[in-house]
């Protein structure tokens, strides 16, 4: 899925910001603290959703996905009570 959409960064949630970066464009989704992206179309919130349901069902509990030159890292959250 991320190859397919040539994802380069996705951040399911930070607070009021949903972030993803892809082959089409830059966009967010949450309030004007996500910075001056571009809102969510109806495609990219597609697209988000099905990242979305790929990262839950890998029973992971990943922060954000990101691509760095010719790698994709999955970085992942800490447990609680970890820090």
């Amino acid at each position: 899925m991320i190859e397919e959409l040539k994802l380069s960064f996705y951040l399911p949630d930070s607070k009021s910001c949903r972030i993803m970066d892809c082959s089409r464009v830059d966009y967010r989704d949450g309030d004007s603290q996500c910075g001056d992206l571009v809102p969510f179309d109806a495609q990219t919130r597609t697209d988000f959703d099905k990242v979305t349901n790929a990262v839950e069902s890998s029973g992971l509990a990943v922060e954000r996905i990101f691509r760095d030159g010719a790698g994709i890292h999955v970085q992942l959250t800490d447990p609680p009570g970890s820090t």
